[in-house]
């Protein structure tokens, strides 16, 4: 009874992260703020078009106007950078330090985008070239910071910390407390030089970057309370586009709560205003995100014409690569949470197809794994093993070992499925030796997930109990209270039979993490834990208490099957 309780689920789930919106070699793109962009196109464009000003100050004017167009309309990030670069020189001659700053920071985000392609494309010197672009953002930020202190303009230094907080971010490759502990420094920097230059908009911009950082750090609650403040911002300065990004980001802090109705509600609202701004791409990918809402409350009637509609506009913006293999894998599963299994294997075939016809490998790659997804639901593992294959032959084309590592947990999913312990066992070892060589540490933890399901299936519970207590290291270690807390539960379920009070103090211990984050979904299962402790010793008035606790604890979370 002991050993029913033992959970390896202390890793991933459906539910979409905070990270960054741009395309990461691994996983899926979570749902956070879209394109870092500040969208000054139409406080440039008013200024284009002003006859009072001189003609150098128009033309500086229209070219951040046709900078900031040239990345968000077609991706040209070359282009955008060289047109951003002719602003800055423009206004340089013009002694104006405000746009001084917003044309750095366009380019800026150039060089994101432009790093962000050359690790798409992949390749053996892809992170390289990638880090080579990343050195020449920074050094271009740290000089003109240099710059702007010297001038003592306060928004000019807050434009360029927050720059270099952005850059900090976008080369990360893995969850590291002092890296984040580092961006969010910065982050809090920026944001007293932008309340010093008394710019709402910018502070409300860095509130939201400061909002996804905390979500990464487990710190939900301020992390709502930031994405607020920024809301407030935008509103008191009428900036519809960067609210609709605000409602955005609040729509996930009812998500992280379990309120599903009111996080879509949000979403909506954020969706209508990116549609009364044209903005074609936000609009597609707020439906996406709304999919992925509805897909972990496994809604698959509700994810598919989301989905539907996603990948029909990303297809209109022929520069979003990767995409519209996501919008197409939320598709695959909405069919397959709706019993749909031919549908979804019929749609992921022919997403392979297609990334294949135009070689686009990494899509063709997420397109392999969601043909594995629906072979998995449907029983044909010889098929699965096939396209997982595929899939891994796929990812080693583009020379990316943490997505190859990912792979291998694909492959040690199938190997399970069909009874091969052992192979599932070595396809899950060496998944963790890559994470190892990454010195990826997140990355390890969550591949010891596949490798305690192989002890379970082996029935090997002295295995299972060492793993987890490696995991429970590696999570304190990444200051994640919440999945080291999981992790003390699966170590108390294998405890319990033969030191009942070790066993008991373990769960309390893991119940007051789960408190101190405030995961009201962990509290109901460490109490279900001390519960059924209770009720194996027949201690039948001290199990319903905690059953009650559960059960009051649920119900504010709003989390219908736990609490039934």
């Amino acid at each position: 009874r002991a050993r029913a309780l033992v959970s390896t689920r202390s890793g991933q789930s459906r539910c979409p992260t905070m990270e960054a919106c741009r395309l990461r070699s691994t996983g899926r793109p979570g749902p956070s703020l879209g394109p870092q962009l500040d969208q000054v196109a139409a406080k440039y464009s008013a200024l284009a078009d002003d006859d009072t000003l001189a003609a150098a100050s128009r033309e500086s004017a229209k070219l951040m106007v046709l900078a900031e167009a040239a990345l968000m309309d077609s991706g040209d990030h070359e282009g955008s950078m060289r047109l951003a670069t002719r602003a800055f020189e423009g206004y340089c001659k013009q002694n104006d330090t405000s746009a001084q700053a917003d044309a750095i920071r366009l380019a800026t985000h150039a060089y994101i985008a432009q790093a962000d392609a050359a690790m798409y494309d992949g390749g053996s010197g892809a992170e390289n070239l990638a880090a080579d672009i990343f050195d020449k953002a920074e050094r271009c930020a740290k000089e003109q910071l240099r710059r702007f202190r010297d001038m003592s303009s306060a928004r000019g230094q807050g434009s360029m910390t927050l720059s270099l907080a952005e850059l900090a971010d976008a080369r990360r490759k893995a969850v590291e407390p002092d890296e984040l502990r580092e961006v969010l420094r910065l982050a809090n920097q920026a944001k007293g030089f932008f309340v010093e230059a008394s710019d709402k908009k910018m502070e409300g911009l860095v509130l939201l970057f400061i909002a996804s950082t905390q979500y990464r750090r487990h710190e939900k609650e301020e992390a709502h309370m930031a994405t607020e403040a920024a809301l407030a911002n935008f509103r008191s300065v009428g900036d519809k586009t960067h609210e609709a990004q605000a409602l955005q980001l609040l729509s996930y802090a009812y998500i992280v709560r379990n309120e599903l109705e009111e996080s879509i509600k949000v979403a909506q609202d954020a969706l209508a205003i990116f549609r009364e701004q044209s903005a074609r791409f936000m609009e597609a990918f707020s439906l996406f995100v709304m999919a992925e809402y509805f897909l972990h409350f496994r809604k698959g009637r509700d994810a598919l014409p989301h989905a539907e509609d996603a990948l029909e506009l990303f297809r209109e913006l022929s520069w979003c690569k990767g995409w519209e293999a996501y919008a197409t894998d939320g598709i695959v599963q909405a069919h397959l949470l709706r019993g749909e299994d031919r549908k979804a294997l019929a749609v992921a075939r022919e997403a392979v197809d297609t990334f294949q016809e135009r070689n686009d490998k990494r899509s063709a790659a997420l397109a392999w794994h969601s043909v594995v997804s629906a072979l998995m639901v449907t029983g044909d593992y010889e098929e699965c093993l096939k396209a997982v294959e595929e899939e891994q032959s796929a990812v080693q084309d583009l020379g990316d070992p943490r997505w190859e590592a990912g792979v291998l947990l694909d492959v040690a999913t199938v190997h399970l499925a069909k009874g091969s312990l052992d192979a599932a066992a070595d396809a899950s070892n060496e998944a963790m030796e890559i994470y190892q060589g990454l010195k990826d540490r997140q990355g390890e933890a969550f591949a010891m997930n596949k490798v305690n399901e192989v002890h379970l299936a082996k029935f090997d519970d002295s295995a299972v109990m060492q793993t987890a207590m490696e995991q429970r290291a590696i999570f304190q270690e990444l200051e994640d209270k919440s999945r080291a807390a999981s992790c003390q539960l699966t170590i108390a379920g294998l405890t319990a039979a033969e030191r009942f009070d070790e066993a008991y103090s373990l769960a309390e211990e893991a119940f007051e993490w789960f408190q101190d984050v405030r995961d009201k979904e962990g509290e109901g299962r460490a109490l279900n834990f001390m519960a059924q402790f209770h009720a194996d010793r027949d201690e039948y008035e001290q199990a319903v208490e905690k059953a009650k606790e559960m059960r009051e604890c649920l119900r504010e979370f709003d989390y219908k099957p736990l609490e039934a």
